[in-house]
């Protein structure tokens, strides 16, 4: 803009001049920021080394239908430690 100046006076240069540099590609590519982001610590309980399904989560999904009218639900058991997961289906019946 100062080398513009030298030479030519225009009205609201700053504001053309920042709209031209907002529309060119290769400024944009260069004077942008990079996407590094800090590592983050993870919890204690998903980075010890244990047994599989030792800090466990449970969850139940249902009901679900069968085709003879009867009722069944998914019981659904999560590792919080190695995110591995073991599905259960469960029936329960009324006399």
């Amino acid at each position: 803009m100062s080398i513009l100046r030298e030479k030519f006076w225009i009205l609201k240069s700053q504001k053309t001049v920042r709209d031209v540099v907002r529309r060119c590609v290769r400024c944009r590519r260069y004077s942008s920021k990079s996407l590094v982001s800090d590592p983050v610590s993870l919890p204690s309980d998903h980075v010890k080394d244990d047994y599989v399904f030792d800090v466990t989560g449970i969850n139940l999904a249902g009901p679900l239908f069968t085709r003879d009218g009867g009722k069944v639900w998914i019981v659904l058991y999560t590792c919080a430690i190695y995110r591995a997961v073991h599905l259960e289906l469960v029936e329960f019946i009324v006399h």
